[in-house]
């Protein structure tokens, strides 16, 4: 069987972290090339990885290397619209990093072209393969948990990611950083589990003082479903932790992520059972995390859930009949929910007009 060959599109800690560990434990994907502006960075991380030839450009890697099946793009936000409109463009499968775009418009933009010219289109919205919300779906489509009625998201973390990426116009950057880089993959699951957004019942937003950095967000939803999701993101916040709480007629559960946990729970909480849970997560993050330092835990802990969806991918690539894991038309409720959350960042006089706007145009 020929070897499919990927060119990765970014050389950040997010690619080598997780990307390379996810795409090295694809049997039959061959790391082809590596296109990074910076010049000196893709020298390292060239020299790191092995991968055979670097590009400062996706334009110079179109025109130099014709032998591509697909792009990895990992690179930061403002450009993944651009870069995946110029690879499918060029004939290219797309494998891209969340979020699609910045826009529900634009996401679907790229939804119809990928289409018209027949190629495959993947969004890494990760967290829906994240081992505790896989199980999460397996007991609510096996009806163990019966009716969602509401959905709980807190999010706490305790640096500073502005900091981090200073690359792009910071003011977009103030308002749309915690929303689309960050916030992106808690509103998917709040989708994925709800449905589309029906209308966003309250909302405050903490606006740093002097520099106009939006750090946290809380909003109550209401999704098509009737399922509500209360959302709470910060930064800059006293702790970091991650807590995902589902509520049903039957059972609710229970998840941490940062390492991951799982409880699936009915009628009075059990003390003793949730020790057993806790000692049972901490010795599944211990003997992980041993196993990625000695180099036998391929793909690394952290990288899984980018593993499956690009294994996904890559068997929609083998077989043409077969849709990628996450598909531009399944983020497109998301893109369209973000949106509406941005509206009440930008002008709350005219936010109601905005939402409203994107919401009708998700459900088209």
């Amino acid at each position: 069987m020929r070897m499919i060959r990927c060119a990765i599109v970014g050389a950040g800690t997010v690619v080598e972290d997780l990307h390379l560990s996810a795409l090295r434990g694809l049997p039959g994907v061959e790391l082809a090339a590596l296109c990074e502006m910076d010049r000196r960075r893709a020298r390292e991380f060239q020299d790191r990885s092995g991968i055979p030839r670097a590009y400062s450009s996706l334009e110079g890697l179109l025109a130099a290397d014709r032998g591509i099946d697909f792009v990895d793009i990992a690179t930061p936000a403002h450009t993944h619209y651009d870069l995946t409109k110029q690879a499918l463009e060029a004939g290219l499968h797309v494998l891209v990093e969340k979020p699609l775009a910045l826009s529900a418009r634009q996401g679907s933009e790229l939804d119809l072209l990928a289409r018209g010219r027949a190629r495959k289109l993947c969004v890494l919205q990760t967290y829906r393969y994240r081992t505790p919300m896989l199980q999460a779906s397996e007991l609510l489509q096996a009806g163990v948990l019966g009716t969602l009625t509401k959905m709980s998201i807190t999010c706490r973390v305790d640096g500073d990611p502005f900091v981090e990426r200073r690359g792009w116009d910071w003011a977009e950057k103030q308002t749309m950083l915690l929303l689309y880089e960050l916030a992106v993959h808690y509103v998917d699951l709040a989708v994925q589990y709800g449905g589309p957004l029906a209308t966003i019942l309250g909302f405050h937003a903490t606006t740093e003082p002097g520099s106009g950095r939006v750090t946290a967000i809380s909003a109550l939803l209401e999704h098509a479903s009737g399922l509500l999701t209360d959302l709470d993101f910060t930064v800059l916040a006293s702790s970091r932790f991650i807590r995902i709480e589902l509520f049903g007629s039957r059972r609710d559960v229970s998840i941490k992520l940062f390492p991951e946990g799982f409880v699936s729970r009915s009628g009075t909480v059990d003390p003793i059972k949730e020790i057993r849970t806790e000692l049972r997560r901490t010795s599944r993050y211990v003997s992980q995390t041993v196993l990625d330092k000695v180099g036998k835990g391929q793909p690394k802990r952290r990288a899984q859930s980018h593993f499956r969806v690009m294994a996904g991918f890559v068997e929609a690539l083998e077989h043409p009949e077969l849709e990628p894991p996450v598909t531009a038309a399944s983020v497109a409720p998301t893109l369209a929910a973000l949106d509406a959350l941005h509206a009440r960042l930008r002008e709350p006089d005219l936010a109601a007009d905005d939402e409203r706007l994107a919401l009708a145009g998700a459900a088209d």
